[in-house]
């Protein structure tokens, strides 16, 4: 009952960054080529949304570690910018942040220096030099209290400042099964996107993660697949599991 908004084929990549850059980031590296073309598909489904609904925050998040979610998410960011808007990429995944990784930058100051006052939001966001309208808010550490971060007045309101500077807000949460921080988060944004891959299992962790985003009234705007080839039956891509290297607790 949730629509498919786009079907990404695996990512063929050098192993070497670009610049210091993330060779993943096809949407900057490789424009025009399959995968590129995907996340545009993608990136129009959510424009309709914010011009029919007047969205804004968009998270994304997956079922499980390896979905590809954080991969999915930095490129449709790219894509975002791209077509001229205005975004800002929220790194607020905690308890494993990546984007700062993908975009050759610092992992502080970011979010959780903003939300203790020790810098000023300014001062945490960043461009990203390599596409404009492009700014990225990474993490800023790992905290042994990750599930109190985005539970936090501070954390909502960090949210709302940036839904009136910026057209599109796009959140990289982490996996639903695991934690509950993305459920938590899911409370302050308008639409949710999954991405997830089509492995072993994928019938139940789907389920279960659908059910994680009803049980808080979460809108579950469509799944993005990931890692699709030409097999009509596709393939089981890695390990699965719910071992996401976790401190802190749940």
């Amino acid at each position: 009952g949730v629509p498919v908004l786009a079907k990404l084929p695996p990512i063929r990549m050098p192993k070497k960054s670009v610049n210091g850059v993330s060779p993943a980031l096809i949407a900057l590296h490789s424009p025009s080529s399959i995968a590129a073309e995907a996340i545009r598909a993608a990136r129009t489904a959510m424009f309709f949304t914010a011009q029919t609904e007047g969205a804004k925050v968009f998270m994304m998040t997956s079922p499980s570690p390896g979905d590809g979610k954080t991969t999915t998410t930095a490129n449709l960011a790219i894509s975002i910018a791209q077509a001229g808007k205005s975004v800002v990429l929220v790194d607020a995944d905690f308890r494993r942040p990546r984007v700062h990784a993908y975009y050759g930058e610092n992992i502080e100051p970011g979010v959780l220096q903003a939300l203790a006052g020790t810098a000023d939001l300014t001062e945490c966001m960043r461009s990203f030099g390599a596409q404009d309208g492009l700014t990225l808010l990474t993490a800023g550490g790992r905290p042994n209290n990750a599930g109190e971060v985005v539970t936090s007045p501070e954390f909502v309101q960090l949210i709302q400042v940036l839904r009136e500077r910026f057209d599109i807000v796009l959140i990289d949460s982490p996996p639903l099964l695991p934690v509950s921080d993305a459920a938590v988060i899911s409370s302050c944004v308008d639409y949710v996107y999954m991405v997830m891959r089509i492995r072993k299992g994928v019938v139940v962790t789907s389920s279960k993660a659908k059910e994680k985003l009803e049980m808080v009234n979460a809108r579950l705007g469509g799944i993005i697949v990931n890692g699709v080839d030409d097999n009509p039956h596709y393939n089981e891509y890695g390990s699965y599991g719910y071992n996401y290297g976790y401190n802190g607790g749940v």
